[in-house]
């Protein structure tokens, strides 16, 4: 019982701010778009080089600097290639595809109150994916042919979803007139796995998958 009173005495002066701010506030609205530059989609594997785009619309609700508070309705979509080559007699390559609508909720600190204001953020994000699909080249020479085969394996309906995913940013926000233009770099990682269960052809099951995705983006928000 001590620690949850000295739980509640620490967060009473945040929750005291927020409530401030929120009614010195106001609401602005605005569009974003950016890229996604690395990603995985194994949990064990590196972060790499990846393509994808997202674009979305931001609503806000703060003062010009402290705590505000960003819903961030935007669509997204997510490539990743990995590739094997062991010799000239043995190739493969595995093409990840992926779109989401995603419903990010951030509170955002932003220090100063100047024209450049540099920020952090994080927030909950709720993913409802729309595309998954798994693209393959694979080729192995014998002695006497080589065997090529190539597909592309549609996973969308056979997949386990991770709708919660945590989102957090560093950036800065820029006055520009009558407009405020957000930098941000982001990353969104999911809270837990997902899993693409396996259709009859042998090998086709796909276990503890893992999005974790760093992306660039900027917008112009009108207060």
């Amino acid at each position: 019982m001590r620690h949850l009173y000295a739980l509640l005495i620490a967060i009473l002066p945040v929750f005291a701010y927020g409530q401030d701010a929120l009614r010195k506030g106001h609401f602005e609205y605005g569009v974003f778009g950016g890229k996604q530059i690395f990603g995985k989609i194994y949990d064990e594997r590196k972060m790499e080089a990846v393509s994808g785009w997202v674009a979305g619309i931001d609503l806000g609700y703060r003062d010009k600097s402290g705590i505000s508070f960003h819903l961030q309705p935007n669509f997204s979509t997510f490539g990743s290639v990995w590739e094997i080559e062991e010799s000239s007699t043995y190739h493969y390559r595995n093409e990840w595809k992926w779109s989401a609508v995603n419903v990010p909720l951030t509170a955002r600190y932003t220090l100063g109150k100047g024209r450049v204001r540099p920020f952090a953020e994080a927030g909950l994000n709720l993913r409802l994916r729309t595309r998954l699909s798994s693209g393959y080249e694979f080729l192995r020479c014998g002695f006497c042919c080589c065997h090529p085969k190539v597909g592309v394996d549609d996973m969308q309906e056979r997949m386990t979803h991770d709708p919660a995913n945590i989102l957090a940013a560093i950036g800065a926000e820029i006055d520009f007139q009558s407009v405020t233009i957000p930098i941000a770099l982001r990353l969104t990682e999911g809270i837990g796995t997902y899993d693409v269960k396996p259709d009859p052809t042998p090998g086709s099951g796909y276990g503890a998958l893992k999005t974790r995705v760093v992306q660039v983006t900027a917008g112009i928000s009108i207060r």
